[in-house]
């Protein structure tokens, strides 16, 4: 998301600076050459000293000063990063946009918590992902100042014509606590009691996945679950796809469930904290929104949804608006409406 704006206000002919304590080894976009990015600290994750860390943040800290410094507006995210942001441009009287990118700040802790309310009051805009996000933010971390919510911009330019494969029920991520695929794969197993024919393609990787091998195999459903891997043709799987299922315990705004319903796949996915699934999903008009945890409802919905075609149709065509909605250059323009609109 950040090296994609920067890119383009770089060709709009903005000077701009990505700032970050350690550029990874996995860093792998492509950036403007008038893009600059800055390295506030390469070794930020090798220390093991708690004395150490709390001392080389001081200096962190006068490093960023130092890097934002001159700057017309400094646009922020997530909430640490924030928090010294929001400090610095204070002292520098330079306009400070903050943003929140996933759902962890509802839950990471008392001390983030505490530097939230102690800072977020003193930010001159914000910029949240999802409605459900800035009702939080307003109500439980101080947000006050002028703020807006821009959902991701859908990256696709191009929808190929889809042709999907009856029975073929797909989820996209990665293997994970945070996706719940423990609790998808029991409500599956629901759906093959009803529908034998059904197959679920799990597209990812991550570190649960022996663990949700080993329950495919207690659920007896190994002849219904193929674990995919990575996949670099994410496209394909969409196009041949019949239902995308989305069964998190939380989520910011899942770029995987944003891009099923571009290409018109029909959509069952949990209503989860913060909220992007419920901004894109109208339940029962371009897809099914289930409660979080609730097995036996994303169950039943699946099972609804697999041998309708009406309906599939329907929820079909009405995702499709969100290719237009959500459409790079749109995005784009209300970000830098708004943060341009920004001042002191």
């Amino acid at each position: 998301m950040i090296c994609n704006l920067a890119n383009r206000m770089a060709k709009d002919g903005h000077s701009i600076r990505i700032i970050c304590y350690e550029k990874l080894k996995s860093f792998y976009y492509e950036l403007e050459e008038n893009v600059e990015v800055i390295e506030l600290d390469s070794k930020i994750n090798q220390r093991s000293s708690f004395i150490s860390r709390k001392l080389v943040g001081f200096v962190n800290l006068a490093r960023l000063f130092c890097a934002v410094k001159g700057s017309d507006r400094v646009v922020s995210f997530y909430s640490r990063q924030n928090c010294y942001s929001i400090l610095v441009c204070n002292l520098l009287r330079i306009p400070v946009i903050c943003a929140e990118r996933d759902h962890f700040f509802m839950s990471d802790g008392k001390a983030n918590h505490i530097l939230r309310k102690l800072f977020y009051p003193h930010a001159n805009g914000f910029i949240h992902q999802t409605n459900m996000a800035r009702d939080f933010l307003r109500k439980n971390e101080g947000v006050c100042c002028e703020d807006i919510v821009i959902p991701n911009p859908i990256w696709m330019t191009s929808f190929s014509e889809r042709n999907p494969i009856s029975g073929n029920i797909i989820a996209v991520g990665r293997l994970e606590e945070q996706k719940n695929y423990k609790g998808m794969l029991n409500a599956f197993s629901l759906v093959v009691k009803k529908e034998p024919r059904a197959i679920l393609s799990i597209y990812g990787d991550g570190t649960q996945k022996e663990e949700l091998i080993k329950l495919v195999q207690d659920l007896h459903i190994e002849q219904n679950v193929i674990f995919k891997g990575m996949t670099k043709n994410v496209i394909e799987a969409y196009r041949t796809a019949d239902i995308y299922i989305l069964f998190s315990h939380g989520e910011g705004y899942p770029n995987a469930l944003m891009e099923a319903l571009a290409m018109g796949v029909p959509s069952v996915s949990s209503d989860c904290p913060v909220g992007g699934p419920r901004d894109m999903i109208k339940d029962g008009i371009n897809g099914f929104l289930v409660p979080c945890d609730d097995e036996v409802a994303l169950a039943d919905r699946i099972i609804k949804l697999f041998g309708d075609s009406s309906l599939k149709k329907r929820f079909s065509d009405e995702s499709k608006v969100i290719r237009s909605s959500n459409q790079f250059d749109t995005i784009y323009n209300k970000y830098m409406k708004f943060i341009i609109s920004v001042s002191r």
